[in-house]
């Protein structure tokens, strides 16, 4: 139960973990600080206090989250932070950068390890499991343009797909992974020749009826 008021509930109504917080009024705009009236503890007292400069949520009397003045909210520190000046997040990290040393991001997920290791950042779960079930992350602009990566399940085996999407958000695969790890190359275009393909420099095609090389091989334009 949370209580939100300037007069703490009664022991009767309150139970041990109750937070309840002070000093604010519902629907009201923060122009002040909140303060923490008191928080119910398994003893059956309250832990009062009046916190200035930031508004806390507290667990016994550890502060796990806050409101900063200037607009800034984090749990734990930086286990939840998000930077109000430039709407960033972070996870693990207070600060959230693009790179290290570099500008802000929106979004930075750090995990922390001391150690050099593989570690396990980020998971991005779907549909549930079944044949055409899968994930898709978009990169790209305002209007759809840019690109796509999607991985999933098609019959009972794995798959991975890289590609790009147009203005309405259609995907063209560009790369197909299947469930070996076998890479295919999706959408080359093919001829005689380079021309005949109509293959520009250092575009990758297939020779169809070449003169000199097998069909099916792959060329790449000068």
């Amino acid at each position: 139960m949370t209580a939100i008021g300037a007069t703490p509930p009664t022991a009767a109504r309150a139970e041990a973990g109750d937070i309840v917080i002070g000093n604010f009024a519902v629907n009201t705009p923060f122009t002040t600080d909140i303060s923490v009236a008191g928080l119910r503890t398994a003893d059956g007292n309250y832990d009062t206090n009046s916190i200035s400069n930031s508004n806390r949520f507290l667990t016994a009397t550890v502060v796990r989250g806050k409101f900063a003045n200037n607009g800034d909210f984090d749990i734990n520190t930086d286990a939840l932070f998000v930077k109000q000046s430039n709407k960033s997040t972070g996870i693990g990290t207070t600060n959230p950068l693009a790179i290290q040393g570099g500008s802000s991001t929106k979004l930075h997920v750090k995990a922390q390890i001391a150690t050099p290791t593989a570690t396990e950042v980020a998971r991005f779960e779907g549909g549930l499991d079944g044949s055409g079930a899968s994930a898709i992350i978009r990169l790209g602009t305002s209007n759809d343009r840019g690109i796509y990566l999607e991985g999933g399940r098609t019959g009972v085996v794995q798959f991975g797909s890289i590609g790009v999407t147009d203005a309405a958000g259609t995907k063209t695969e560009a790369i197909f992974i299947d469930d070996t790890g076998a890479v295919f190359l999706v959408n080359l275009k093919s001829g005689a020749t380079q021309g005949g393909a109509s293959a520009v420099a250092n575009e990758l095609w297939v020779a169809s009826g070449h003169a000199t090389e097998a069909n099916g091989s792959l060329q790449i334009g000068l």
